[in-house]
């Protein structure tokens, strides 16, 4: 990705797949890496963003009933499955201020207001 970037490029971080420490840390690294602009994709329906039990009990009570090795096989996925964790990844993506955010399946007004007032682009 950092390679992408110094060449100059805009490359995407894949924000999706991590539970909002590890994203922290990735988006970290690469600003370690370079001072070239990035992207980070999201997830951002309000599904996903939503902090209503009724809406998360039949996802946690999925998740739950899952065994220990199907779990593993869906790490990737297990941002989205988790609850708080899309919102978490929010907070760290706002604080970071990546050039942009890509955005799918949803652009959420507030998302796009507070994004465009810390200066970060929004694609959708």
């Amino acid at each position: 990705m950092v390679a992408v970037s110094n060449a100059g490029g805009l490359r995407r971080l894949g924000g999706v797949s991590y539970l909002p420490d590890a994203l922290r840390t990735e988006i970290g690294d690469i600003k370690r890496r370079t001072k070239q602009p990035f992207a980070v994709n999201l997830l951002l329906p309000d599904s996903l963003t939503s902090e209503s039990d009724e809406t998360w009990a039949p996802v946690r009570d999925l998740w739950d009933s899952l065994p220990e090795a199907d779990r593993a096989k869906l790490v990737g996925i297990e941002p989205l499955l988790t609850p708080g964790a899309v919102a978490g990844q929010v907070e760290v993506v706002l604080d970071a201020a990546p050039a942009a955010v890509v955005l799918t399946f949803g652009t959420p007004a507030w998302f796009i207001d507070e994004c465009r007032a810390r200066g970060i682009g929004v694609w959708a």
